[in-house]
């Protein structure tokens, strides 16, 4: 999943909530753009990022990202792109 990783800091815009975080991907909608970050130096320790695959940084809100405090909230989100997620 390291080229998940890759593109999303190729997405990064120096505002965006991520820029600066280690980061790794741990799932990945197989039907979507969605994937599970797990997030190390954030107050979230989860995010479900929607890349672009554009590979280069993009405008804030892009990559569309919904801060997680437990994995416990993918499961019990009304986000459908996080229903995505659990499928994958």
């Amino acid at each position: 999943m390291q080229g998940l990783d890759a593109e999303l800091t190729r997405e990064l815009s120096p505002s965006h909530q991520l820029r600066g975080a280690t980061f790794s991907a741990t799932a990945r909608c197989e039907g979507c753009d969605d994937v599970l970050f797990r997030v190390d130096d954030r107050p979230f320790p989860w995010a479900v990022v929607h890349l672009t695959w554009s590979g280069h940084d993009e405008r804030v809100p892009w990559p569309v990202t919904t801060p997680l405090a437990s994995l416990a909230d993918l499961v019990e989100g009304s986000d459908p792109r996080m229903q995505g997620v659990l499928r994958a």
